[in-house]
């Protein structure tokens, strides 16, 4: 199997079309058909299904497309510590983390990988839970960052947050300084997708204290989520690092819940990963300011990392 044609085809199956490819590559649609062909003959099987509007992957070509992901960025980080030196190592290292937490363990962690490894690339990318588990999923991410995931084969889990959620809108019709779960049956309410941990944790509760939920929208974006709150439009529920700021600036309000209501964050590694070094810098870094951010009150919730 080439790697040259192993890459075209992640392009291919990225953009869902062989001219759009073409055109991201810089190669004529005829060297992408040969590539492609070439894949499967050495496969026996079809890795497209070409349409009117493109080229949809058949099963056996998305199994190859999640291979294709972890196959190619270990070449990739293997040729760049290769030639920075093994004792000097270089590369990409991608990293996901959700819009909250990313408030507080972003910044300290691009630090110490400055500071540490200059030849390192940190890349961060920035979703919610379904997101992340699905880009861990790919191998399109070494790390990440994820509300309660689901068990993963070849990864390595540490926990990291307990995380407090608040209840959070413009202005709340709550008459009282903490918030219950039963309150929230008579609030509209924007929340994120049933994909989402977080609507999960919610619905779950929700169904364990008999309360109705009444969601007008349905947002899988923070942004969004925020915006729509700060014109006035519903309440949502959302973690102290995601409106910090707009909290502070009285541009919404956010009542704790009682009992707290909590929200797990694990930091997940992939196994197969090349940049070890930077890797345990990465995860070490996050679990010192997570421990130490929550023991100081700043991150609202409880650490989950014993101390060492």
């Amino acid at each position: 199997m080439d790697f040259r044609d192993l890459r075209y085809f992640r392009a291919i199956a990225e953009q869902g079309s062989f001219s759009r490819a073409a055109d991201v590559l810089h190669i004529s649609q005829p060297a992408l058909s040969r590539a492609v062909q070439r894949l499967e003959v050495d496969l026996d099987a079809a890795l497209f299904e070409r349409h009117g509007h493109g080229a949809r992957l058949t099963e056996t070509g998305r199994v190859l497309a999640e291979r294709a992901n972890t196959l190619l960025r270990q070449i990739e980080q293997t040729r760049a510590e290769i030639q920075g030196g093994i004792e000097t190592p270089s590369g990409v290292l991608d990293f996901a983390i959700p819009p909250g937490a990313a408030t507080y363990l972003v910044p300290p962690i691009i630090s110490a990988l400055r500071a540490e490894f200059p030849n390192v690339f940190l890349r961060v990318h920035e979703g919610f839970s379904g997101q992340l588990s699905d880009w861990m999923l790919r191998g399109q991410v070494d790390l990440a960052c994820i509300h309660d995931p689901a068990p993963m084969r070849g990864v390595t889990a540490t926990p990291l947050v307990d995380e407090e959620v608040f209840l959070v809108g413009r202005e709340l019709p709550i008459q009282k300084d903490i918030a219950g779960i039963p309150d929230l049956s008579d609030l509209p309410l924007i929340l994120p997708s049933r994909a989402h941990s977080l609507r999960q944790l919610i619905d779950r509760l929700a169904a364990e204290s008999g309360t109705p939920l009444h969601p007008i929208a349905e947002v899988d974006g923070q942004p969004i989520i925020k915006l729509l709150l700060r014109e006035g439009i519903g309440a949502s529920l959302l973690t102290w690092g995601a409106i910090s700021e707009e909290v502070e600036r009285s541009e919404l309000t956010a009542l704790k819940f009682r009992p707290a209501l909590r929200w797990p964050l694990t930091l997940l590694e992939r196994n197969d990963a090349v940049l070890s070094a930077p890797h345990t810098t990465l995860v070490e870094t996050a679990r010192q300011v997570a421990r130490a951010l929550t023991d100081a009150g700043t991150w609202p919730g409880k650490s989950l990392d014993p101390p060492d």
